[in-house]
């Protein structure tokens, strides 16, 4: 008889539920709330982290030419 506890396709399937869940509060969360987008670009600006971002961003795009 196989043990339960020891299923991959169980565990997958656990894991897909609850990254699914947490996706669709995230998602509800967005809806609910549609300011909630330009207070964490206030919050990345305010520490020049979208600079630091693109600049990052671009030097990799420039090394991998």
């Amino acid at each position: 008889m196989r043990n339960p506890f020891r299923n991959d396709d169980l565990g997958k399937l656990i894991l897909r539920v609850t990254v699914g869940i947490l996706i669709l509060f995230h998602g509800v969360h967005k809806i609910i709330n549609p300011g909630s987008p330009d207070f964490i670009s206030k919050q990345m600006a305010g520490i020049n982290l979208l600079r630091r971002w693109r600049m990052a961003h671009m030097s990799v795009k420039l090394s991998h030419r």
